[in-house]
């Protein structure tokens, strides 16, 4: 899915839009913004899909970047999903695999807020675009 694609559905839905990587980027971890799953209980026949596309990414050195999911009761205290989120753990900057992620929902154990983290590893990014969001 490209980027236009994503960016057409619900803000309230989205992680990070449009979020620049030149400047802030740099060996840490960051945090989206949350999302409500609100009070319903999912449909495991049809769970939410986290959609993630990096655009134009550059680094420094040789980045890499660990996705990972963290839940939350109350939308201010949040902990890393059990089991948490590894997407094949740290993936290079520059690979064909952060250009398009996608992955469902876990359709039981979820707490109401839903929030994505980025740790980038190694080398600071200087450059590119991430959006992420649920489609």
């Amino acid at each position: 899915m490209s980027r236009q694609a994503l960016k057409a559905f619900d803000a309230q839905l989205m992680f990070w839009d449009d979020e620049d990587l030149s400047s802030s980027w740099t060996v840490t971890t960051k945090n989206s913004s949350s999302v409500d799953l609100g009070d319903a209980d999912m449909n495991p026949a049809n769970p939410p899909v986290v959609q993630i596309c990096f655009e134009d990414v550059t680094s420094g050195g040789s980045a890499t970047i660990q996705l990972g999911l963290e839940d939350s009761a109350d939308d201010s205290t949040f902990a890393d999903y059990a089991p948490c989120l590894n997407l094949g753990g740290d993936i290079a900057y520059n690979s064909a695999e952060l250009a398009n992620v996608q992955f469902a929902l876990p359709d039981t154990g979820l707490r109401r807020y839903v929030r994505l983290t980025a740790q980038v590893k190694t080398a600071a990014l200087t450059g590119g675009t991430l959006n992420a969001g649920l489609v």
